[in-house]
């Protein structure tokens, strides 16, 4: 939504779908799975993802120009790849846990090129 520019309202019309009603839906099962609340540093250089990626109420801009985000996402293996996407600019600070798996994901990789 940040990135539109020039919006033009028109009088064309869709028709809703009831897209989590699908069968094998993969939000189907969404309640069911396991969340997790993240508080993540991420650096100034990232602003562009981090306006992009999360809502303004998960988003607190520190004095240094990085950002404390806090949000809640599904725990599984996208959320593990998703952070490691940031790369050396994000940091978990919370929960501990995530902190050690994204550790241990980073040491696999580290291994790969060794």
């Amino acid at each position: 939504m940040t990135r539109i520019k020039n919006l033009v309202v028109t009088d064309e019309h869709f028709v809703e779908r009831q897209l989590l009603a699908q069968r094998d839906s993969p939000l189907q099962n969404w309640d069911e799975q396991q969340k997790v609340t993240l508080q993540l540093r991420i650096e100034s250089e990232m602003a562009y993802r981090v306006y992009d990626d999360f809502g303004e109420k998960e988003v607190e801009k520190q004095a240094d120009g990085s950002f404390l985000v806090t949000v809640t996402f599904t725990e599984d293996d996208w959320v593990y790849g998703y952070l490691l996407s940031y790369g050396k600019s994000l940091e978990v600070l919370e929960p501990e846990r995530i902190r050690n798996i994204l550790k241990e994901e980073s040491e696999h990789i580290l291994e790969k090129y060794l």
